[in-house]
């Protein structure tokens, strides 16, 4: 069993580069009961950086051979592939940081001195990969935004908005009366309902407006498949000026996340609309947070 799961390790490492190795193993398990090998070995190359690489590792696993043609042995290959693809995609999490300027030399300096430390992934990167990768749908919150932030999502947002996809934003302090409304977040919002005017039913925009900081959550989910979960709020310093760290999470409790955050949009829509025909002040007493730039 051992030599069998060895063979596999070179397949399970190259599906790791693909989008969403557990499909992309799927497809190929089902594929190995109709088509050829030298389509398998296409289909596997289409869904990684290491094209080259997906003959070489095929034929180690034991589902094709050197010319090519499937083996016997494809489907339970595959198959067993899958299920190791699956374990190692399982809540996986990469750690995501901001780096302000000071303390650039010091992560290069823990990355050069451990080898066993990968650099992590940066904050900023990591938002825009996000919604770069949305076909569906794509979920934001954070109690504070910034406009320079939102303009780098916004083509992103508004081609999924465009192919039919849906965005909801989660914040605060947009509509709140008594001078407690946040001007920056304001202008972020104005960066997207703007820019995506031919599509605006397909974004929702939910935002508490009572008192005390109400929403503090800093996330990005694309698709209910993968999500950013961290301390960065989506503005220009929590992206690149402040010490911030978060995690890139993968796996099942992505799902839950992203059911927890339309229980809150969904709550939020209660609360605001049970205010207006109650006509009360949503903001009422209490300190106004400070902005976070």
């Amino acid at each position: 069993m051992a030599g069998v799961l060895e063979s596999l390790k070179p397949l399970v490492t190259l599906l790791g580069q693909a989008e969403n190795p557990a499909d992309v193993c799927r497809q190929l398990s089902s594929a190995a009961d109709t088509e050829p090998g030298h389509v398998l070995i296409k289909r596997l190359a289409a869904s990684v950086v290491d094209k080259p690489l997906a003959s070489g590792v095929l034929c180690h696993a034991g589902v094709v051979d050197e010319s090519s043609r499937l083996l016997p042995t494809a489907v339970v290959r595959l198959a067993q592939a899958e299920a190791l693809v699956e374990a190692l995609c399982e809540n996986q999490c990469d750690l995501v940081v901001t780096v302000p300027a000071f303390l650039r030399s010091a992560l290069s300096e823990l990355v050069s001195e451990r080898p066993a430390v990968h650099r992590p992934r940066e904050t900023s990167e990591t938002l825009v990969g996000l919604a770069r990768e949305a076909k569906k749908r794509l979920v934001i919150a954070a109690p504070f935004l910034h406009r320079d932030l939102m303009g780098s999502l916004l083509p992103h947002v508004r081609r999924l908005l465009a192919s039919g996809g849906d965005v909801l934003l989660i914040t605060r302090a947009l509509t709140s009366p008594g001078g407690r409304q946040s001007r920056a977040n304001l202008e972020a919002v104005q960066v997207l309902t703007k820019g995506t005017m031919r599509h605006r039913e397909r974004l929702t925009i939910r935002s508490w407006e009572e008192p005390t900081l109400g929403i503090h959550c800093k996330v990005m989910i694309a698709d209910g498949r993968v999500a950013y979960l961290g301390s960065a709020n989506m503005t220009v310093h929590g992206t690149s000026a402040h010490a911030e760290v978060g995690v890139l999470l993968k796996g099942p409790q992505v799902s839950v996340l992203s059911l927890w955050l339309d229980q809150i949009s969904g709550v939020l829509e209660e609360r605001s609309a049970r205010l207006t025909t109650e006509g009360r002040n949503p903001c009422g007493a209490g300190a106004q947070p400070r902005e976070h730039h």
